[in-house]
């Protein structure tokens, strides 16, 4: 069985698939080939700068967008387990989730950053991305690594977080 990340690469290595148009955000149109190329580029800064190790957490707060897309994708390539972080959260429920999971670091849009800033580590995309060191080396990811976690409405009583695997 393949994880995500393996079958992402494996569609980067087919060669009518790369130049297709993957994501697509008011004018910004990303091909297959520079999602994975600045997704590399991301997943290796998160372990490069934020430490991040197979297995951690990082959470995505922002409305969904290109980065979005970016974001989740790095984070699989890196490793690490998904933590959306819905940007119509209630802040007591935001600081609860963030208190019990401790992500790493937070991806954000400069727009809702500074809501969440004092909590964690802040990745803010930027025009830029990050240059990391090409010698850092990214996971192997197996189907046992945790992949993501979502947490319930809370509607019977306390949210509660779900933990998924790759597999």
């Amino acid at each position: 069985m393949s994880t995500l990340v393996e079958l992402f690469h494996k569609a980067v290595n087919q060669a009518e698939l790369k130049s297709r148009i993957v994501v697509r955000d008011g004018d910004t149109k990303w091909t297959l080939a520079e999602l994975d190329a600045m997704s590399e580029k991301l997943a290796k800064h998160f372990v490069e700068t934020y430490g991040a190790k197979r297995g951690d957490c990082i959470g995505i707060y922002m409305n969904k967008c290109a980065f979005y897309a970016l974001a989740y994708t790095a984070i699989l390539k890196a490793g690490c387990a998904y933590l959306p972080l819905d940007v119509f959260y209630p802040q007591p429920l935001l600081i609860d989730i963030i208190r019990e999971i401790t992500p790493v670091v937070i991806c954000a849009t400069p727009d809702i950053a500074d809501r969440l800033s004092n909590l964690a580590p802040m990745y803010v995309f930027g025009s830029l991305l990050p240059n990391p060191s090409p010698f850092i080396k990214l996971p192997e990811i197996g189907p046992d690594d945790r992949a993501y976690i979502v947490y319930s409405s809370g509607t019977t009583g306390k949210p509660k977080g779900f933990l998924f695997f790759f597999f």
